[in-house]
């Protein structure tokens, strides 16, 4: 049996025939943990912002929550899907070596490894210091495991799915990459506010960003990204619906990890940021599919741009509130501040993030571009 292995250099794609072979229960091996990884990422960014939203009602302070309880059952899976990753890799090395989704297991191992340090020094960091912001040396070390993680997983699928023999088997790993990309997509968000929202100030050390600075990022990075990853998961998905499926998944963890345990204070804006993502949504997803590729993809990277404030919502209106002179002190402060601000914001930011948008966009089209192939044999023993 052959195995055809795609890899992207300089926009051009070479198929590599090997010879070598890899067992399909090997294979499913390595399925299982793509989706316990999956599994793990999802549970991961969830947890995180569920304990950032606590952080922010002010709720007790230690380590022992609820939402880290998510947070490191998230991360146990990760390890647990990384270890198998190892195991079979070391039974199979020169067969692995081969194949396109070698460097995903690489990157999982390696985030995997990240938040098992993470998570001890977040404890010890806790202990010592109490209270403390977003923006401390273990929560950017455990965010940059995850989205290590959630990349590892996203590329993992995409790459071993045309290895995978069975049907049924294909169809878990296309249905994985909706939760995977969902995943990947909350997880940048979160990077990204790292260097926007002004939640870095703590008992002992003030990491807040610089509010302009801040704006600055947060109109042409989020934009960018959230455009990027969404038209990479519908090419790479490849069927209409897909994206909206991914964009669903993320609003979905959004509001139950920031807007339920608050509802109190967010959740009347609730209907009317549904109201606004969903016809730019499902829009941006019929043009990819439907309008002629370049004008889809402009189409799509501008209505996924253009609504990042409200997508982002209830977080981001924070680091605008700051710049804006509003109360941005709980959560209760981000309507009154919200309202009134609303249309002064979105004038502001239309051009920058509908382009910041479209170029991400474009970006995301050339990491899947599948151009004309050429044939290399390279057949080993």
């Amino acid at each position: 049996m052959t195995d055809q292995s795609v890899i992207f250099i300089n926009d051009c794609t070479v198929l590599t025939a090997m010879s070598l072979k890899l067992s399909t229960s090997r294979m499913n091996i390595l399925l299982a943990a793509l989706l316990v990884a999956t599994a793990g990422g999802i549970l991961q960014i969830g947890g995180a912002s569920w304990d950032i939203t606590s952080h922010i009602l002010r709720q007790p302070e230690t380590f022992f929550t609820p939402s880290h309880a998510v947070l490191y059952t998230g991360a146990g899976l990760t390890v647990i899907a990384a270890t198998i990753g190892l195991f079979v890799f070391l039974k199979n090395k020169e067969e692995i070596r081969s194949r396109s989704f070698n460097t995903a297991f690489k990157l999982l191992i390696v985030g995997a490894a990240i938040q098992l340090v993470s998570g001890p020094g977040d404890f010890m960091w806790h202990s010592v210091f109490g209270v403390d912001g977003l923006m401390s040396p273990p929560h950017l070390s455990l965010a940059t495991g995850i989205l290590i993680g959630t990349i590892a997983t996203v590329v993992g699928l995409a790459r071993i799915l045309p290895h995978i023999e069975s049907k049924r088997n294909q169809g878990f790993a296309k249905i994985a990459m909706v939760p995977a990309f969902a995943a990947l997509w909350f997880s940048t968000i979160w990077y990204i506010f790292f260097f926007v929202l002004p939640l870095s100030n703590g008992q002992h050390f003030t990491f807040n960003p610089d509010p302009a600075a801040a704006i600055v990022i947060a109109t042409t990075v989020l934009p960018f990204m959230s455009a990027l990853i969404f038209l990479v998961s519908a090419r790479t998905i490849g069927r209409l619906g897909a994206a909206t499926a991914v964009a669903g998944a993320v609003i979905s963890m959004n509001v139950l990890a920031n807007i339920v345990p608050a509802y109190q204070f967010l959740g009347s804006f609730l209907p009317w940021q549904l109201l606004a993502l969903i016809p730019a949504i499902v829009g941006a997803d019929i043009a990819i599919h439907k309008a002629r590729p370049r004008t889809g993809m402009m189409i799509a990277g501008a209505l996924i741009g253009i609504t990042f404030y409200v997508f982002n919502y209830p977080m981001l209106p924070m680091a605008f509130a700051e710049i804006l002179h509003q109360p941005n002190a709980s959560f209760a402060d981000i309507l009154p501040s919200m309202y009134p601000t609303l249309w002064q914001v979105i004038g502001m930011t239309a051009v920058p993030s509908a382009l910041a948008g479209i170029i991400g966009a474009i970006m995301g089209s050339k990491i899947i571009e599948k151009p004309q192939a050429r044939v290399i044999s390279a057949t080993k023993t």
